[in-house]
C-alpha cells in the first residue's frame, strides 16, 4: 500500500517529489533561482525573506529550492544550500549559536570530519562577540577554500528574533546584520509565519531595515488547487484517487473542497488523504498531532514572551468556539471592558490577532492570527477532538458515508486491541458523524453545497455569455473592416446595426449583462490581434459608436462600463485625441458615482494630453492620479497603467527641470517594480527598470537582462517575443557605457531584423529614441533610420522615420546656421512639437554631459 503525503515535514518527502508537487509557486521560485543566478556574478549578497501562515507551503519551497540548487550545475558550483530545520532554530539564542548551527549542517552537508573538528575547537561562549568572530572566520574561510556561496534555508526568523534576550537584542541583530551586509560567503533564504517582524523590518532604526527581499506566500486559487490534488493522486495513486473531480459534479466538489480548505495547501493535502481512503484517517490523526507537539516550543515561546492580561485575550480566543467580539471576550476572560481596546489594539499591531470585521467599537469581531494556534491551545489542553479534521469530514461526507466510515473505524479499532491512535481516529469520525447528524450540521452543510453549486452555475453562464460575445465581436469585426471604405456612410453602419438587433442584445432584460461583455472581447481581439492602423481603428471606432448610440445611452454607467470606455478612448487616443478626451470627459462626469475609478480616468486623461504635447495639463491630471493610488497592486492589471504612467510623469518632470519632483516618482516607481514580480510581467519590468538605469547612467541591469535573454531567447511564446527583440535592443544600449562600438552594432543589428522580421518592435525604438539620440548622436541615428527607410512598413512607421530624420538633420545642423533653417522650414506644422520638444531635449542632455566632461 502507498503512504500517503506527509502534513508537516516535507522533510520525510523524496525531493523530486517535492518538485513534483510544488503548486502555486512556480513563478515565486523562478524568481528566486533566477536572482541567484544574477547574484552568482556579483560580490554583495540580496538576502530573502519568505512570509505565509503555517501550513502555507514555505518549508516545501525551501526544499525544491534546496533541490533545485544541488541540481543545477551552474547553481551548485556557487553555492552549497543548508536547510536548517524548524527545531535548528528553537537552540539558538544568539548570532554566534546561529553560525554553529550553520557550521554544523556545513560538516554534515559535505562529511568533513576535519571541519566538525575545527568547529569543536572554537572556544568561547555563544554570547560574547570574540565566539561570533571566530565562527564567522572559520565558516567563510572554509567557504572560500570551496569557492561556495553558503545558501542558508532557515524556517522561523521571528523565533530566532525572538531567541535574543531583551537588553542584547540589538547588539545581536547588528552582529547579524555585518553577515549580510559584509560577507559574500553567505546567502539566507528565511520564512517567517507572522508578521512580528514588521518592526526590525520596516524600521529605519533597526539593524535589519531594507536588507531582506520579501515575497508573501498567498492562499491557492481554484484552479491551483485542482493542480495540487491532481498531482497528489498522480504521485500518490489508487485507484478512484482523480475521480472526484471528474464527471458532471466535478467542478463543484472541487468549489467545495477549495471553500472548505480555504486554498491551504496543507488543508488540501488532509483533504486529499480523507478522500482518498475515509477510512484510513488514522495516519491524518497521528500526522496532526505530531504537527502539534512539533509546534509546542514555538507557541510557548510566544505566550511567554505577553504580559499576562494579553496572554489571557489570546488564550480566550483560542479556547471559544468562534470569534469573538470585544464584550464577548471581557465576559469570557473577565477582564475589564475598558482596558480591553488599548490590549486588543497592541494585539493587533504586534500581529497575534486580528479583525475579522471592522463595525467599530464593541461590534468588531476579532480573531486570532494564525489558526494553528487555536488547534494547539485546545490540543494541549485535552481535547482530543481535531477541528480542522472533523470539520471536513462532516461537510463533505454524506450521514450515511459517514455512519459507513465509522462502522468499519469500530470494527477496525476491536481487531487491533483498541490501540491509542485507533481510538482517536474513531473518535474524529464520530464527532464527524455527529455534527452532520445535527440539525444545525445538515443546515450548514446544506448551505455550503448550495452556495457552492450557485456559484459554479453562475461561472458556467458568464463563460457562456463569455463565449458568444467573442464570436459576435468576430462578426462585427470582420464586417466592418471588410466595409471599412464606407464605413462611414448610412450602408455601412446600417450593415453593422443589423447584427446588432439580430443578436440577444435586443433583448432588455438581459442586454445589461450581455453588452458590457460584447464590448469588452471587441477590445480584446483589437489588442490581442495588435489591430494599429488607422483604417482598423477607425473600424473599431465606429462599432463602438453605432452600439454606444443604440444601447448605451446610461445615466447611471456601471464601473465596466466605465473601464470599457476609457480603454476605448486610449485606443482612439491614436487617431482622434480630442474625441478620445471628450470619451475620457464623459466617464469623468460620473466620477462621483465612481470614486475608485478616478484615478484610471485621470491617468487615461494625462496620458492623451501627453500625446498632444499639452504637458502642463498632463502633469496635473497624472500627478493627482498618482497621488491618490496608495499601495502597489500586482494583481491589479491596471498596474501596467500605473507603472507607465509613473514614467510618463517623471519624463515629463525631468523636460521641466523639476529634479526634485522627477527623483520622488522616479522612486516611488522602481518601488513598484519591486512588487511585481509574476510571469511574463516581471521581465517587462525589469525592461523598464533598466530603461530607468540607462537613462541616469547606470548598467546594473546588464547581468539581469543576459541572464533573462540566455533562458528565454529560443521560447517560441507570443508572450515573450516583444520582450526578446526589447532585451536584445536594452543590451546594446546598456552596453554603451562600457564599449560604444559593440553597442552599434549591436542596435544596428537589431534594426535590420526589427525592420524585416518584426516590425510591429520598431515602437520600442521610437519610444528610446531620445536616449539614443543622446548616448550615440544623430549621426548613427540617422544611418539606423535610413537603413529603415527601405524596409516594407506601415504608413505610420515611415512618418515616424522621417521626422526623427528631421530631427538628426537639425541636431547635424549648427543651431542657427541656413541648414537648420532650410529643415525647420520643412517641418508640417503637425509635426514641428514633436520634432523641437525632441531637439530641445537632446541638446540640452547633450549640454549637460559635456559640462560634466
Amino acid at each position: 500500500m502507498n503512504t500517503g503525503p506527509s502534513l508537516y515535514n516535507p522533510r520525510d518527502t523524496k525531493p523530486e517529489q517535492l518538485d513534483a508537487l510544488l503548486t502555486g509557486r512556480t513563478v515565486l521560485l523562478d524568481e528566486i533561482l533566477d536572482n541567484l543566478r544574477e547574484q552568482a556574478q556579483g560580490a554583495t549578497r540580496q538576502h530573502w525573506l519568505l512570509r505565509g501562515q503555517r501550513g502555507m507551503g514555505k518549508t516545501h519551497l525551501a526544499g525544491v529550492i534546496h533541490y533545485r540548487v544541488k541540481q543545477d550545475a551552474s547553481l551548485g558550483r556557487t553555492y552549497l544550500p543548508l536547510w536548517l530545520g524548524e527545531a535548528d532554530t528553537y537552540e539558538v539564542y544568539s548570532s554566534a549559536t546561529l553560525l554553529k548551527t550553520i557550521g554544523d549542517r556545513f560538516a554534515e552537508e559535505t562529511t568533513d570530519l576535519v571541519l566538525r573538528e575545527r568547529l569543536n575547537a572554537v572556544e568561547g561562549v555563544g554570547d560574547d562577540e570574540g565566539y561570533f568572530h571566530e565562527m564567522v572566520e572559520l565558516l567563510s574561510t572554509e567557504a572560500d577554500q570551496r569557492e561556495r556561496v553558503l545558501l542558508v534555508l532557515m524556517e522561523n526568523l521571528d523565533a530566532l528574533l525572538g531567541s535574543f534576550g531583551p537588553k542584547e537584542r540589538k547588539e545581536q541583530t547588528r552582529q547579524l546584520r555585518s553577515v549580510l551586509l559584509h560577507n559574500p560567503r553567505f546567502l539566507f533564504i528565511s520564512t517567517t509565519p507572522t508578521y512580528y517582524l514588521d518592526n526590525p523590518l520596516d524600521d529605519p532604526k533597526e539593524p535589519l531595515y531594507a536588507h531582506l527581499k520579501e515575497r508573501d506566500l498567498d492562499h491557492l486559487t481554484e484552479p491551483e488547487t485542482k493542480q495540487l490534488l491532481l498531482k497528489l493522486a498522480q504521485v500518490y495513486p489508487r485507484e478512484g484517487a482523480e475521480d472526484f473531480l471528474d464527471g458532471k459534479d466535478g467542478r463543484l466538489r472541487l468549489r467545495v473542497i477549495h471553500r472548505l480548505t480555504g486554498g491551504l495547501p496543507r488543508s488540501l493535502v488532509m483533504a486529499f488523504t480523507a478522500i482518498r481512503e475515509a477510512t484510513g484517517i488514522g495516519s491524518l490523526v497521528q500526522e496532526l498531532r505530531a504537527l502539534l507537539d512539533a509546534q509546542t516550543a514555538y507557541f510557548e515561546a510566544r505566550l511567554s514572551q505577553l504580559p499576562a492580561r494579553e496572554r489571557a485575550i489570546v488564550t480566550t480566543l483560542a479556547l471559544a468556539p468562534t470569534n469573538l467580539t470585544m464584550k464577548e471576550i471581557a465576559t469570557r476572560s473577565h477582564l475589564p471592558e475598558r482596558t480591553l481596546s488599548t490590549l486588543v489594539s497592541r494585539l493587533e499591531k504586534e500581529g497575534h490577532v486580528r479583525a475579522v470585521s471592522k463595525t467599530g467599537g464593541k461590534g468588531s469581531v476579532y480573531e486570532l492570527s494564525e489558526g494553528l494556534f487555536r488547534l494547539w491551545y485546545q490540543y494541549r489542553k485535552g481535547r482530543s477532538v481535531l477541528e480542522p479534521l472533523v470539520e471536513f469530514l462532516a461537510y463533505w461526507y454524506r450521514v450515511d458515508e459517514l455512519e459507513g466510515v465509522v462502522a468499519a473505524l469500530r470494527q477496525g479499532t476491536q481487531a487491533n486491541s483498541s490501540t491509542h491512535a485507533a481510538e482517536l481516529a474513531l473518535l474524529q469520525a464520530e464527532e464527524a458523524l455527529r455534527r452532520a447528524s445535527s440539525e444545525e450540521g445538515q443546515q450548514e452543510r446544506e448551505r455550503i453545497w448550495t452556495e457552492c453549486q450557485l456559484a459554479v452555475q453562475s461561472e458556467q453562464a458568464e463563460i457562456f455569455v463569455e463565449q458568444w460575445a467573442r464570436r459576435l465581436a468576430a462578426q462585427l469585426i470582420k464586417e466592418s473592416l471588410l466595409l471599412k471604405e464606407t464605413l462611414q456612410t448610412g450602408h455601412g453602419r446600417e450593415s453593422i446595426l443589423k447584427t446588432i438587433r439580430d443578436s440577444p442584445l435586443s433583448q432588455e432584460e438581459i442586454r445589461p449583462i450581455l453588452l458590457p461583455q460584447l464590448l469588452k472581447a471587441i477590445l480584446d481581439i483589437f489588442i490581442t490581434k495588435a489591430l494599429r492602423e488607422p483604417k482598423e481603428l477607425e473600424a473599431l471606432s465606429t462599432i463602438f459608436s453605432v452600439i454606444l448610440n443604440q444601447y448605451g445611452g446610461e445615466t447611471n454607467p456601471t464601473p465596466q462600463m466605465a473601464a470599457i470606455r476609457l480603454a476605448f478612448s486610449m485606443l482612439l487616443a491614436n487617431i482622434n485625441p480630442q474625441r478620445a478626451l471628450d470619451e475620457i470627459d464623459l466617464v469623468l462626469a460620473s466620477v462621483p458615482k465612481l470614486q475608485s475609478l478616478k484615478p484610471l480616468i485621470l491617468m487615461a486623461r494625462g496620458q492623451v494630453l501627453h500625446s498632444q504635447h499639452r504637458t502642463n495639463e498632463a502633469i496635473l491630471n497624472l500627478d493627482e492620479a498618482i497621488t491618490l493610488i496608495q499601495a502597489p497592486s500586482k494583481q491589479n492589471p491596471t498596474e501596467i497603467l500605473v507603472l507607465h504612467s509613473m514614467k510618463t510623469l517623471t519624463g515629463l518632470y525631468d523636460q521641466q527641470n523639476q529634479q526634485d519632483l522627477a527623483k520622488r516618482i522616479r522612486e516611488q516607481l522602481v518601488a513598484r517594480f519591486d512588487t511585481w514580480h509574476q510571469e511574463p510581467f516581471r521581465v517587462s519590468v525589469a525592461m523598464n527598470k533598466a530603461i530607468l538605469a540607462f537613462g541616469y547612467g547606470g548598467v546594473q541591469a546588464i547581468p539581469a537582462l543576459k541572464n533573462w535573454l540566455d533562458r528565454y531567447s529560443s521560447v517560441d511564446d507570443p508572450r515573450y517575443r516583444g520582450i526578446q527583440d526589447g532585451v536584445r535592443l536594452l543590451l546594446a544600449l546598456m552596453s554603451a557605457a562600457q564599449d560604444l562600438s559593440t553597442a552599434q552594432e549591436g542596435i544596428t543589428a537589431w534594426v535590420e531584423s526589427a525592420a524585416t522580421k518584426r516590425p510591429i518592435q520598431l515602437d520600442l525604438f521610437f519610444r528610446l529614441a531620445t536616449s539614443l539620440f543622446i548616448s550615440f548622436g544623430p549621426k548613427p541615428m540617422k544611418e539606423w533610420l535610413s537603413s529603415l527607410s527601405s524596409a516594407q512598413l506601415p504608413e505610420e512607421t515611415r512618418l515616424l522615420i522621417s521626422w526623427h530624420m528631421m530631427a538628426a538633420d537639425l541636431l547635424l545642423a549648427d543651431e542657427d546656421g541656413p541648414l537648420a533653417q532650410q529643415v525647420q522650414a520643412r517641418l508640417p506644422p503637425e509635426l514641428r512639437p514633436n520634432v523641437e520638444d525632441l531637439v530641445r531635449q537632446v541638446r540640452k542632455a547633450r549640454a549637460g554631459l559635456t559640462q560634466k566632461a
